[in-house]
């Protein structure tokens, strides 16, 4: 049988599933404009920078998503 609050389950369980989708688009956003500037500067610097500068990159963009992600959640 249901229970009398079992709508407070469904809504933390949409807010989660939100908070979600908002993480892999932000997340996925964010790599589409490394890959991009990546690209662009392609001819500029050399191929080392560029790994770096990627690595980099990818790592802001993520870390900066997991905090949102985290802010949404909270």
């Amino acid at each position: 049988m249901r229970r009398m609050d079992g709508w407070m389950d469904d809504c933390l369980f949409l807010a989660y599933y939100n908070s979600l989708l908002v993480f892999f688009f932000l997340f996925f956003s964010s790599l589409s404009y490394c890959f991009y500037v990546y690209y662009y500067y392609y001819y500029f610097f050399t191929s080392c920078f560029l790994a770096r500068s990627l690595s980099v990159c990818l790592f802001v963009s993520f870390r900066v998503c997991f905090l949102l992600w985290l802010i949404v959640l909270s």
